[in-house]
């Protein structure tokens, strides 16, 4: 009896569990739509610009000349003509020495010049002399040879007193230290009353910052590429000084060798720096310009998904969202270079919600044409 009631009550719960399942099968699907709400995007067109090849890396600056001024003679400093870190010329007399010194020492071969070169005028007169007597007979070759070689001796002697006179001279015109190149001054290491020892003393440095070079590096995987692109003229080198300026040189110099310890091969790029917007020692984000591709799809690099399958889009189906898989080229200041998957003008997704799904329904809040580099 009891078995036969739990048969019947199981029969019971059975039939009603059936009858749940028949009633939400049957149910309208708009309970479901209702779970899928449709998603706001924003859209953007695949652009067609130019957009380069090139190599990216970290650069030095350098300056294109550097002077340390050493001072070629010992003396006091007297006077320093300009203010540290200020720009000067070639020539510009900076600092200068106490010429007293040889201001006598002049002075003194100077007389010494003058005392000899009279001394060669009553010589070269007495050979003079001497050689008529010789000719009349009132003199012996003996006393005109003897004449004669006492005037060319105080000859040489007076072209050494000159000698003596222009050293004299440039050693007085070292005191005044000038600038041998244009560019701007550094820190200055002496003052006024100290005394400098001839090529010993380091008074400051000058670099000309314009132009300017940066030195960079790249890699001997990537020197056939630049060799081959060198081929068809001068290769153009950016670099960013800050987010709002970017500048633009030549690469002018290659070394002939592959660094051994990093399989790296040195460059240099020449750039005009007249507002001196960058420094030697600064490093700096260096980019080599290969060429530049016209014809790029472009898109922002933000649009981009990737799982497990690799990179892909949503394209704008009408008011569908539609997964299309791409292949990125090469990326560049946020935007993306496609080789494959998307045509000009096609419409893409961006600002991409976390729900959105392959089929979802969307509605656009803006549109707008794809950004340039």
């Amino acid at each position: 009896m009891l078995k036969s009631r739990l048969t019947i009550l199981s029969l019971v719960i059975a039939l009603i569990a059936a009858g749940c399942a028949i009633w939400v099968y049957t149910q309208p699907a708009t309970t479901n739509l209702k779970q899928r709400p449709v998603l706001s995007v924003r859209t953007v067109n695949v652009q067609v610009q130019p957009m380069p090849y090139l190599i990216q890396t970290i650069g030095t600056v350098e300056a294109t000349q550097s002077a340390t001024i050493l001072p070629q003679i010992t003396g006091i400093v007297t006077q320093i003509n300009f203010q540290e870190g200020n720009s000067v010329k070639s020539g510009q007399t900076l600092i200068e020495l106490d010429p007293t010194p040889l201001e006598i020492t002049l002075q003194q071969v100077k007389a010494t010049l003058q005392s000899d070169k009279a001394q060669l005028v009553n010589l070269a007169s007495n050979a003079k002399r001497t050689k008529k007597l010789l000719h009349l007979g009132y003199a012996s070759p003996q006393q005109y040879e003897q004449a004669d070689a006492s005037a060319k001796s105080q000859q040489a002697i007076v072209a050494a007193d000159a000698q003596t006179v222009k050293q004299a001279e440039t050693q007085l015109a070292y005191t005044k230290i000038k600038a041998p190149i244009d560019g701007k001054t550094g820190s200055v290491n002496v003052k006024i009353g100290d005394l400098v020892t001839a090529n010993t003393t380091a008074l400051l440095t000058i670099n000309k910052l314009d132009p300017i070079l940066i030195n960079f590096s790249v890699s001997q995987s990537q020197l056939n590429s630049v060799l081959q692109y060198q081929k068809a003229g001068s290769l153009q080198v950016q670099i960013k000084v800050d987010s709002n300026k970017t500048l633009n040189g030549k690469l002018n110099f290659i070394d002939n060798t592959v660094n051994a310890n990093t399989g790296t091969v040195a460059m240099k790029a020449a750039f005009a720096n007249p507002d001196n917007a960058i420094w030697p020692g600064e490093t700096v984000r260096t980019r080599l310009i290969l060429t530049i591709q016209t014809d790029a799809l472009v898109v922002p690099s933000s649009a981009i998904q990737i799982d497990q399958m690799g990179n892909f889009v949503y394209l704008l189906n009408k008011d569908t969202a539609k997964l299309q898989r791409i292949v990125v080229d090469r990326q560049l200041d946020g935007l993306s270079v496609i080789s494959k998957g998307l045509s000009a003008n096609d419409i893409i997704l961006t600002d991409i919600p976390a729900n959105l799904t392959d089929g979802a329904k969307v509605t656009i809040i803006k549109s707008g044409a794809g950004a340039s580099a």
